[in-house]
């Protein structure tokens, strides 16, 4: 197995090589694309012996080529193994309702006891369904048909005459309520596929004692059914576990049914530009309802129309929307690097600037938040456009947060901006 490390938004040498090796990397490149649904490959050639490999971290093997890519963490961090382990817990804390699109885990021989994100994963998983059964179990109506001395439910006239008329029994279909249904096979299921994943004994036994609360059978669990799962909002403490056991099973177990050739990588990857969106929406969220505002993420509005031709008119749809009093202040997250060092001066992108100013336009909103990871050298800037709209100039802030921080540095970094802001000032005049 050839191994090769590297970070996060940087190259690989390949100088040396075999040709099968950069084959490799390269169509784990087009997998993770694939299984995220990402636009663009995040592994590309770039010229002569190196391959850039983009904002991913991760552990991925295929064929004989096994890639460990690592967050940029600072060399003045403290432990790096904490930090690693705080941001994987952080980043799928914030990701439940978008495992699909953040991460991706197929269990892998290769990943050794060393590697932190299949026990921070186990641990959530341990932890969230440990909490929803403490409530109550997911019981759901099923139908059974047998003969039975008492009638209960609808009485099978059909069955019932074929069979000899001196038998004391009658044909009946009725509903129960049964533990026996697609959730808590899939639960159960779970339990199995990372009790054979961790290497941590401890982690192991508390999800083999979980997995003997639910049946042990699987014969309910199809890809289909899978995908098609909608669970009954009175089970709402289930949604955190069926989320982790969902993903877990589309992308391991049922990939089985898919039928599809070649090699498949293993291991896992977390797609840090949808794992920073996921972060700044759950924080801004929070922090939002304390300061008694409201927050929606992904909001839509129609910003321009083609004539009555909808297919070409135009959405505005910014990651975080945050309103009160019937105003709003649009705020996106970009991972992507800000600094004011005099040597690698970089400031929002053009399309990013002009995003916002869209934003503001279609919510008539004076100010926008660009929210960035917080560098050494960040530049903590208000751009403020020169010509008015609707009376008004537009004022588009950049503020950085340290998703290696702890809680409380990243809720006071997005309070304070709120709080700063034209919405949050009027609100409480």
């Amino acid at each position: 197995m050839i191994e090769y490390h590297a970070q996060e938004n940087s190259y690989i040498d390949l100088r040396g090589c075999d040709r099968d090796v950069l084959n490799d990397l390269l169509e784990i490149g087009i997998q993770v694309k694939e299984k995220l649904g990402l636009m663009a490959s995040p592994i590309q050639y770039d010229s002569g012996s190196r391959v850039y490999i983009g904002s991913i971290i991760g552990n991925l093997s295929l064929n004989n080529t096994r890639l460990i890519i690592g967050p940029k963490v600072p060399i003045d961090v403290g432990d790096p193994v904490a930090v690693v382990k705080s941001l994987y817990e952080r980043t799928l804390k914030c990701s439940m309702g978008s495992l699909g699109s953040t991460i991706y885990f197929a269990k892998n021989s290769i990943v050794t006891s060393d590697e932190l994100f299949i026990d921070v994963l186990a641990t959530l998983f341990i932890s969230s369904l440990s909490s929803a059964l403490r409530g109550s179990k997911i019981m759901q109506y099923e139908e059974k048909t047998e003969r039975r001395s008492v009638i209960k439910g609808r009485v099978l006239m059909g069955k019932q005459l074929s069979q000899p008329v001196l038998d004391e029994k009658t044909w009946c279909k009725y509903n129960f309520m049964s533990d026996n249904n697609v959730y808590n096979q899939l639960l159960y299921w779970a339990c199995k596929y990372l009790s054979a994943s961790v290497h941590n004994f401890e982690l192991k036994r508390k999800l083999l004692m979980l997995s003997k609360e639910f049946t042990s059978k699987t014969d309910l669990l199809t890809t289909y059914a899978v995908k098609g799962m909608r669970l009954s909002r009175q089970f709402a403490e289930y949604i955190d576990a069926l989320a982790i056991a969902r993903n877990l099973y589309l992308e391991s177990g049922g990939q089985k049914e898919s039928g599809k050739a070649g090699n498949q990588i293993c291991g896992y990857v977390i797609n840090m530009e949808r794992a920073f969106e996921n972060i700044v929406c759950y924080y801004t969220n929070a922090v939002a309802l304390k300061l008694g505002l409201s927050h929606k993420d992904q909001a839509s509005i129609r910003f321009a129309t083609a004539n009555g031709n909808y297919d070409y008119d135009y959405d505005i749809r910014p990651d975080d929307l945050v309103s009160g009093d019937g105003k709003y202040l649009v705020m996106d997250a970009k991972y992507k690097v800000l600094s004011a060092d005099n040597r690698y001066k970089r400031k929002p992108s053009r399309d990013d600037f002009y995003q916002m100013v869209s934003s503001c336009i279609a919510y008539k909103s004076p100010e926008a938040i660009l929210v960035y990871p917080l560098t050494a050298k960040f530049p903590n800037q208000t751009w403020s456009t020169i010509q008015t709209v609707n009376g008004e100039k537009i004022s588009i802030k950049s503020i950085g947060i340290d998703i290696l921080g702890s809680n409380d540095d990243i809720s006071n970094t997005i309070k304070a901006a709120l709080q700063d802001s034209y919405l949050y000032k009027e609100k409480n005049i």
